[in-house]
């Protein structure tokens, strides 16, 4: 795998009172280090904050493959076009102003990015909180915890010339999430707010404007309010929800797709999940769900991707759908995913950390014969087409950005393009 590229983030303490206040922090440490060196983000995280935590995948009958690929890609190539993603971030040097809703995701995906070092997390451990009527932060959920501590970030992004000052955007940013907080602690003494927390942080992205100048995070205190909820059982939660989501987004119908979410209601319901750990996954018979190999064109394959699109050389499967005339986006997962599903190993589980990085790879696209008829394939990728009874499958190549959370995504291109 090629080494990983980073995208360097200049991190700050707002003022003197939230440096005050962010040092009385548990983790002060981790965060003096951060404001002192800044943090280097892989561009992998970076992506997969932008691009699935606004819309999650799910089973939920609103998000298909092709609307996931569709969203994927159009969010991807407009963020590219947009933003100097070289060793930092910045505004694209033909652009003059940065679109709204690329300023607010980037500074959703730089804000997780810093606090998950703050507070050793990955992108596995973050849901969108919903949003109803009453005020809430971004994320969180009651679910996003570092195993001590039940943690909810509010983000912010706003493009400056300079990212080192406190520009008349920033400061606003800054009263909004202040706004936001004390709009929270209305409805919290009403005893009527539904997600407390042990700790809740501020932060506010300043884009440059300047591709010369360095993307800057500052950070806030907005205070916490006190909860009894147990981090430790919100972190494991939160990992297994994380399986859930992407197994079941991949093979709903699947037997370990469906025992997942029994499991994932389970640990929800009862006091002691340990109890639960290395209990494995059953069927619909009551039997242990094996992992299954079975042989795929000369390489042993997860029974869970026996149907699945799958990288040639890695193992790892998932699911391609068309995103343009000559554009397919590839989402999937690494075989251990789905190992560490079946074992629930609950200590795995939780501290699982992969290293992530981008390499081009050619991936087995696999359809059943009702997705393919709704392909619009060029001629030239219909003669590579191999046909079964069942299924239709072509090869094609692209670059795949592999997340430290064991989730796998890329673009893949025209067999002329990519070969």
């Amino acid at each position: 795998m090629n080494k990983p590229a980073t995208l360097h983030i200049d991190v700050d303490f707002y003022d003197e009172t939230h440096r005050h206040l962010l040092s009385a922090y548990p983790n002060a440490d981790l965060i003096r280090a951060c404001v002192k060196h800044g943090v280097d983000i892989p561009i992998e995280e970076f992506y997969t904050h932008y691009l699935f935590h606004r819309k999650p995948a799910g089973n939920d009958g609103h998000v298909t493959y092709e609307s996931l690929a569709r969203e994927t890609y159009k969010a991807k190539a407009w963020l590219d076009d947009q933003l100097s993603l070289d060793g930092t971030i910045a505004l694209a040097p033909e652009r003059a102003e940065l679109p709204k809703d690329i300023t607010e995701r980037t500074g959703e995906a730089v804000g997780l990015s810093v606090v998950n070092r703050i507070l050793r997390l990955t992108e596995a451990d973050w849901e969108r909180i919903p949003q109803g009527k009453q005020k809430t932060f971004d994320y969180g959920h009651n679910i996003a915890s570092d195993g001590v501590h039940i943690v909810q970030v509010e983000t912010k992004g706003t493009c400056v010339v300079d990212p080192g000052a406190k520009s008349p955007t920033v400061s606003t940013a800054k009263g909004s999430i202040e706004e936001k907080k004390s709009d929270i602690d209305s409805i919290q003494a009403t005893g009527q707010y539904p997600y407390p927390a042990s700790v809740r942080i501020g932060t506010i992205t300043a884009i440059p404007k300047s591709p010369g100048a360095k993307v800057r995070c500052w950070l806030l205190d907005p205070e916490p309010d006190p909860v009894n909820s147990p981090p430790g059982k919100l972190r494991l939660v939160s990992r297994m929800g994380f399986l859930r989501r992407w197994l079941s987004f991949i093979s709903p119908q699947s037997p370990v797709a469906i025992a997942l979410s029994n499991r994932v209601a389970a640990l929800i319901a009862i006091n002691d999940p340990a109890s639960l750990s290395r209990v494995r996954l059953l069927d619909g018979t009551g039997r242990t769900i094996e992992p299954r190999t079975v042989n795929s064109r000369g390489q042993e394959r997860l029974s869970f991707f026996a149907s699945k699109s799958v990288v040639v050389d890695g193992p790892t499967g998932g699911v391609v759908a068309q995103a343009t005339e000559d554009k397919f986006v590839f989402v999937g997962v690494m075989e251990e995913l789905v190992e560490q599903a079946l074992e629930q190993d609950f200590d795995t589980i939780v501290r699982y950390r992969k290293e992530s990085g981008v390499v081009r790879k050619e991936v087995e696209c696999v359809f059943s014969n009702s997705r393919f008829a709704r392909l619009d394939l060029p001629a030239e990728l219909e003669r590579r087409v191999e046909r079964s009874r069942q299924y239709a499958a072509f090869r094609l190549r692209g670059d795949l950005y592999y997340s430290q959370t064991g989730l796998v995504f890329g673009v893949l291109g025209l067999p002329s393009e990519s070969s």
